[in-house]
């Protein structure tokens, strides 16, 4: 099922969020016991989670054990064989520290208010870069990529209209 290069959909609009997040974490653990097995770890495999705020809801003081904590705990273990998670959240400051602490990246297309305020304490911005987050216009953004030397930097996101 996944030896070659495929796109596979699996809507979830309907699920209650810890039934997804237990379908998810299933899901994940066939494609991680395979590619253990098998010794195969390309092509990559990316979970896009999109509307994915019911699955990255939580605070330090009522994190969502049963919902936030499994996809996490796949987050950790699935990376070192190229199995990727994207989460699109619409509020920052709402979204699990377990999630915002153990992303790779993070692309910032616009926050306000509170929002903005957390998201430039996460990415350690300085006053000037946190200034640009509330002003971000349609198809600029920001991205913070951890390695090495974490770099937040500006980038242009080409927008395509249908």
């Amino acid at each position: 099922m996944f030896s070659e290069p495929r796109t596979f959909v699996i809507s979830s609009g309907e699920f209650d969020p810890s039934h997804l997040a237990i379908f998810i974490s299933a899901f994940c653990m066939f494609i991680y016991e395979t590619r253990r097995q098998t010794g195969l770890i390309v092509p990559p495999v990316f979970f896009v989670l999109d509307d994915a705020m019911s699955l990255a809801f939580g605070s330090l003081a009522r994190e969502s054990e049963h919902v936030a904590r499994p996809i996490v705990n796949w987050l950790l273990h699935a990376r070192s064989l190229n199995i990727n998670f994207c989460f699109s959240v619409q509020n920052f400051a709402e979204t699990s520290p377990a999630i915002r602490n153990n992303c790779q990246t993070l692309v910032c297309l616009g926050a306000t208010g509170q929002d903005a305020v957390e998201l430039a304490r996460h990415m350690n911005l300085t006053p000037e870069q946190a200034r640009v987050i509330p002003q971000l216009t349609p198809g600029r953004g920001i991205i913070l990529a951890r390695g090495q030397y974490p770099l937040a930097v500006e980038v242009f996101i080409p927008m395509v209209e249908l």
